[in-house]
């Protein structure tokens, strides 16, 4: 009997889940629509919302037939390739200038939007289905949840370094905030790799060791390294304090350095 309702529970909170992705897929796409509407008075921007279904109708898809930890990665592909990176890179290349404070959709209303990325990967990954049939499932998605959701936060951060200047004025130059945004989506892109060097299959996860080393050394070299020397010429040229963020990339680039080295220690051994 224990076993019956502890089961019927976790059907519950996967559908509550469930529930919460698509609500927040809709809400986040809707979002990233109205922002360039509001600040260009044009309609036709509402097309941008039709990025989000290829997301969200192969997500429904799976959920209909194999709602597994596979597919949920796939989903997230198809959302950050097709959804998450074109809408920032749009929004803050029609209306990132014009920003108002003072309005409803101001920089601190697309701060939130934007942290939705974060959550939705979380919610996604660990509403598979087959994580409660296979431990070894259930364990790669703590491990990617932690590792993942850290390195999402951190570009999340980034792109809200360019709306508090938006806010704020410091005085950060209009190339240097691309290069900033352009960090961040890439870092978002990164993700897929960190899914795709885990190969699945019937319950059983290997990794594969040679994307794992060219995954760490483009994370190290392009995502880490940039933010760390992007945020160290924010901190000394405009006074701006990131230097928790600068300790996590710093922590970042030695555990990268560090994998890369114990995997090919071990192709020697």
């Amino acid at each position: 009997m224990a076993d019956v309702l502890s089961f019927l529970k976790s059907i519950r909170l996967v559908f509550v889940g469930r529930l919460a992705v698509f609500v927040l897929l809709l809400v986040q796409g809707s979002f990233f629509a109205a922002f360039p509407i509001w600040y260009t008075d044009n309609l036709r921007w509402i097309a941008l919302i039709t990025l989000y279904f290829p997301a969200i109708f192969f997500w429904c898809h799976c959920l209909r037939i194999d709602a597994g930890l596979v597919r949920m990665f796939h989903t997230w592909g198809l959302f950050v390739v097709v959804a998450l990176t074109p809408n920032i890179a749009i929004t803050f290349a029609v209306c990132g200038d014009d920003l108002d404070k003072e309005s409803y959709l101001g920089p601190n209303t697309l701060k939130v939007i934007v942290c939705f990325t974060p959550v939705l990967f979380l919610l996604l990954l660990n509403t598979a289905k087959d994580l409660a049939e296979h431990e070894n499932y259930r364990n790669l998605a703590t491990q990617l949840s932690l590792r993942i959701a850290i390195d999402l936060f951190d570009g999340v951060a980034m792109l809200n370094l360019v709306l508090d200047e938006k806010e704020n004025q410091y005085g950060i130059e209009k190339e240097f905030e691309i290069a900033m945004i352009t960090a961040a989506c890439f870092s978002f892109m990164l993700t897929l790799l960190q899914m795709l060097e885990n190969k699945l299959d019937k319950g059983c996860c290997q990794i594969r060791k040679k994307l794992v080393i060219i995954r760490n050394v483009i994370q190290m070299l392009f995502v880490n390294m940039a933010f760390l020397i992007i945020r160290l010429v924010i901190f000394v040229k405009y006074g701006k304090d990131e230097s928790i963020f600068m300790a996590k990339n710093g922590i970042a680039i030695f555990l990268s350095f560090s994998e890369i080295y114990y995997l090919l220690r071990q192709d020697k051994v």
